[in-house]
């Protein structure tokens, strides 16, 4: 058994996931699949999502490899469908979160609370206060406003500083 097939089985037994529809398919399989999937949701007028496991495996497995001493947090506003923030969990990503309801949908999927990184350059007093209730202890700040509420909010939090780089480059 590879470390492919271990990681997607992993994904499969993940919150989020399980008891999702999964459908195995070659790589000729999927254009049909999308297609039947289209004709269906026509008549619905509703939107869906074709999550390919294999691609999120490799790429994570890939990331691993290249990488091995750096933690991955994946941006949750990019995309925060439970089931793909799922698989990302089963695979070992950390995750940034902008919001209180990024944090609860993340911790909501049994991820520890020391992979997530609260990051957003203006956060709410009370999404500060929530953080630091459910142990999300690292942040980021870009200003002395931020480091203020910080410090009074959730005066143990470590603190990542955001550095925004000219837009020429430095010469």
């Amino acid at each position: 058994m590879g470390s492919n097939h271990k990681s997607l089985q992993a994904i499969l037994g993940a919150p989020g996931v399980r008891g999702k529809r999964v459908t195995a398919l070659s790589k000729d399989g999927l254009t049909d699949f999308v297609l039947s999937m289209i004709s269906k949701k026509q008549e619905l007028k509703e939107p869906f999502y074709v999550l390919d496991l294999g691609v999120v495996v490799s790429l994570m497995e890939k990331w691993s490899r290249a990488l091995p001493l750096v933690r991955p947090f994946y941006a949750v506003k990019c995309n925060p469908d439970p089931t793909f923030l799922a698989a990302l969990a089963a695979l070992g990503s950390s995750f940034d979160c902008a919001s209180r309801t990024e944090i609860e949908t993340v911790l909501g999927l049994g991820v520890s609370s020391d992979r997530i990184i609260f990051a957003n350059p203006c956060k709410a007093e009370s999404h500060i206060k929530y953080a630091a209730s459910v142990g999300v202890n690292l942040t980021t700040f870009d200003s002395r406003d931020e480091i203020e509420k910080i410090r009074k909010y959730h005066p143990k939090c470590a603190l990542l500083i955001r550095v925004k780089p000219p837009e020429h480059g430095v010469h």
